[in-house]
């Protein structure tokens, strides 16, 4: 995204980063503890879990909202999941 279409973008995927705020916080509230640390007002957050119910992800998205970010989902098993529900 970044370089492609000019776009800032990171991503959570660097295990130092996960162990780190998994932790210190839990792995239910890593994402969380992470967007509060790198996300800025008028960021979008794409959340991927393919039930829809991985707590880690689900808080992600909970606060998200709660920060004023545009969220979108991807989700897969049940149309019918917590974080589906949760997409702006």
């Amino acid at each position: 995204m970044t370089k492609a279409a000019g776009v800032r973008a990171i991503n959570f995927n660097e295990a130092d980063l996960l162990t780190c705020f998994a932790n210190d916080f839990g792995y239910e509230f890593w994402v969380e503890k992470a967007l509060a640390a790198y996300a800025d007002s008028g960021d979008c957050l794409v959340l991927i879990s393919s039930s829809g119910r991985s707590a880690n992800i689900v808080n992600a998205g909970k606060a998200a909202q709660a920060r004023g970010l545009r969220l979108v989902t991807l989700s897969g098993f049940d149309a019918d999941n917590p974080l589906r529900s949760l997409e702006s």
